[in-house]
């Protein structure tokens, strides 16, 4: 995740949003380093699920995601995209 934020000189403050994929610490070091604002998901584990504060947290974000996953969506199947893969800023 550190290679791409570095390429695209966000500024500070910048929100990043990530799904729970990315929801590591190392993650989070690199964007609190950046002086970045990490809207990563939250990510439940084996015997602890998310708090209902995390929850709605996931939802607010996902709301913001969705509309980025819908364009790019739309990008693919307008222009007869192949397989894609999309790498740094949305």
């Amino acid at each position: 995740m550190e290679k791409p934020l570095e390429k695209a000189k966000l500024p500070q403050g910048t929100p990043v949003y990530a799904d729970k994929s990315y929801d590591s610490t190392a993650n989070k070091d690199v964007l609190k380093r950046m002086k970045l604002k990490s809207r990563i998901m939250h990510k439940g584990v084996r015997g602890r699920k998310l708090t209902e504060r995390e929850q709605r947290v996931n939802v607010a974000i996902s709301k913001t995601r969705y509309k980025v996953e819908r364009t790019f969506g739309s990008i693919h199947r307008w222009f007869h995209g192949g397989i894609a893969r999309y790498v740094g800023l949305a």
